[in-house]
């Protein structure tokens, strides 16, 4: 299964992935949308490898987010373009 994310949640002034509280997404395939918290997002793609979480930008190009772990042993979502991790995430609006 596949999901957009297309908001995020996060305390006012942090911009760190790992400060994310949550994630808003859609289903494209079925239009169902909701949130979900980092850490159950975290554990949805550690589950299985058919998870698949991606933002698009104002082209339509997608790009994918993978689970990740901080030093400190938090974890937490980025997205990787061309094995480069980025901050897609991070610019997406906050969830309403």
């Amino acid at each position: 299964m596949a999901i957009q994310i297309t908001c995020i949640t996060k305390p006012q002034g942090h911009f760190d992935h790992s400060a994310i509280i949550g994630f808003g997404w859609k289903d494209e395939s079925t239009g169902q949308t909701s949130w979900i918290s980092r850490v159950d997002l975290w554990q949805w793609l550690t589950d299985s490898k058919s998870n698949m979480v991606y933002t698009k930008d104002v082209y339509g190009n997608k790009a994918y987010a993978y689970p990740r772990t901080n030093e400190r042993g938090t974890c937490y979502v980025q997205t990787a373009a061309d094995g480069t991790y980025s901050d897609n995430l991070l610019y997406l609006n906050e969830c309403a």
